[in-house]
């Protein structure tokens, strides 16, 4: 038995990482120039270098943002900052194939200038040229392993294009990787351009198809224009349509956001009639046409938005959930397993979450469901880097790659596992920090406080999902023998501190109690805040 004590203090850790040297750049530099090497050496480390394969007790070198060398007999470089990653694992960085980072709002007023006669056509807008993507979003995009993302535009039906970028802190013109991959289609219009056609899903796809057939015009009338020696008048000017030269060529992809399988089969449909190259954002609904896709190797990107359960919980309630919405619920997780053992190649994408944070959890419920940790990983890594040509570079550990990594603590793809690290061009990201104590066991509550609360803690579980109960004892207002089961209970990295919530109820208190303290030896220290 361990004794908690009516004191509390706690100590503050303090972290930081070292920077990568700045790739060549044109800008000059304001104030100290950096001219740190980004020389690291990562030693002891479990090493995934690709799905399916991995090293044990390895190290990687990194130098000026690429990985120099990796290898289980690779000594540390005279020079480098030594990383001890004994007990870690290091994954390639992850790549977002469909990544929202909230690029903004249309400008108020509306788009200006020759764009296009419906505001849902946006073909115009590059993601390049007006990168203001969200800090906050790269960063919780970061925590969940991300190192690279293909950002997506979001507003229109005709969205315009998409651009590959890292998801450092560095400046916009150092994060562009490849500018203008691919163009985006939705089929759902935007309200903040307006609520004129299209208004139904019949009138979003003639507007598609009178834009691709608009554009193979526009080209053709151009080409006329000038090989008449400009002869007549020119034809209209539009950005809108001149950017969809390439699609219509089929030189360049264009990237089918679909809500349900109907849209899969409409965009399906729409690319084949037009010409068009095929990659498809999908809708979480794959499982209802694996026949399909199973003939198909146009690019697939599938979100891990998966449904809520049915509320069931009153004969009412149970009455209104459909057959349909119960087997949507229980079949959504397993639909990436299900594509990977049909053969269908796949990326998996963070988009349509409400909350980024529940990413790599239902990650984790997907490989739960069927997905194996290879394809998992696969899906994040090389089949993404490999559609948006950055193969070379990115999606395995390899000397000569770009250091983007994700360090782990445990396999990633359990729920034990908790991302520590990633590394973006060479530069270390804290995402979080080893807990300063291990709290795992059964600690004896003793307070001499007037409310004379006596009780048993139990804490078991991985340190990053504590779970227990307290059992009182004796004392809160004859609550003697009542086990209460804790709402959570963690460590707070950054000081050490445990943290348990649970419910006052049984305390005669009503909301949750707070039990906080710090650990000294084998007692742990604390004070009680109840409701």
């Amino acid at each position: 038995m361990r004794a908690i004590l009516s004191t509390l203090t706690a100590g503050l850790l303090l972290v930081g990482g070292a920077q990568a040297q700045q790739a060549t750049r044109t800008e000059p530099i304001t104030g100290i120039r950096d001219n740190g090497t980004g020389f690291h050496a990562l030693v002891g480390a479990r090493v995934v270098t690709a799905p399916g394969r991995s090293l044990n007790n390895a190290t990687v070198v990194i130098r000026n943002g690429l990985i120099q060398d990796v290898g289980e007999n690779v000594d540390p470089p005279a020079g480098a900052r030594v990383w001890d990653m004994a007990g870690l694992t290091v994954y390639p960085g992850f790549i977002d194939a469909h990544a929202d980072l909230g690029l903004g709002d249309v400008p108020e007023g509306g788009d200006v200038g020759p764009t296009h006669w419906n505001p849902q056509v946006r073909a115009w807008f590059s993601t390049t040229r007006g990168l203001q993507d969200d800090e906050e979003r790269r960063a919780a995009l970061r925590s969940q392993g991300f190192g690279t993302a293909l950002v997506v535009p979001k507003q229109g039906i005709f969205r315009g294009t998409a651009s590959v970028i890292n998801l450092g802190d560095a400046g916009v013109r150092d994060r562009i990787l490849r500018p203008d991959v691919a163009h985006s289609v939705g089929f759902q219009r935007s309200l903040q351009l307006g609520f004129s056609y299209p208004n139904s899903p019949m009138g979003v796809a003639a507007l598609i198809k009178q834009t691709f057939m608009d554009a193979d015009w526009y080209i053709r009338a151009w080409d006329a224009y000038e090989q008449s020696g400009r002869a007549f008048l020119p034809p209209e000017t539009s950005e809108a349509l001149e950017a969809l030269e390439q699609v219509v060529q089929g030189q360049q992809p264009v990237i089918f956001e679909t809500g349900s399988e109907e849209e899969y089969l409409r965009a399906q449909a729409l690319a084949s009639d037009y010409g068009v190259t095929p990659w498809f954002r999908g809708s979480g609904e794959e499982y209802r046409i694996l026949d399909v896709l199973g003939g198909t190797t146009d690019p697939l990107i599938i979100p891990l938005d998966f449904p809520d359960a049915p509320d069931v919980d009153d004969p009412e309630a149970a009455l209104n959930a459909s057959l349909e919405d119960l087997r949507h619920w229980y079949l959504a997780p397993a639909s990436p397993g299900q594509l990977a053992d049909a053969g269908v190649a796949f990326a998996i994408t963070t988009d349509g979450l409400s909350s980024l944070n529940q990413f790599l959890p239902n990650l984790r419920i997907a490989v739960a469901r069927g997905l194996s940790a290879d394809d998992a990983l696969a899906a994040l890594t090389t089949t993404p880097a490999g559609w948006l040509g950055i193969d070379r570079t990115h999606g395995t550990i390899e000397a000569g790659k770009v250091a983007d990594l994700v360090v782990s603590e445990g396999d990633l793809f359990t729920e034990e596992a908790q991302v520590r690290d990633v590394w973006v061009q060479g530069r270390v990201y804290g995402v979080s920090r080893p807990a300063q104590i291990d709290p795992r066991g059964t600690w004896r509550i003793a307070s001499e406080d007037e409310w004379g609360f006596e009780a048993l803690l139990s804490l078991e579980g991985p340190l990053n999902r504590l779970r227990g109960t307290i059992d009182i004892v004796g004392g809160g207002a004859g609550a003697e023998g009542a086990t209460i089961a804790l709402e959570s209970a963690s460590v707070v990295a950054e000081t050490g501190r445990l943290e348990v919530r649970f419910s006052g109820e049984d305390l005669g208190y009503e909301g949750v109690a707070l039990l906080a303290g710090s650990v000294r030896g084998d007692e742990f220290f604390g004070w009680t805040a109840l409701p």
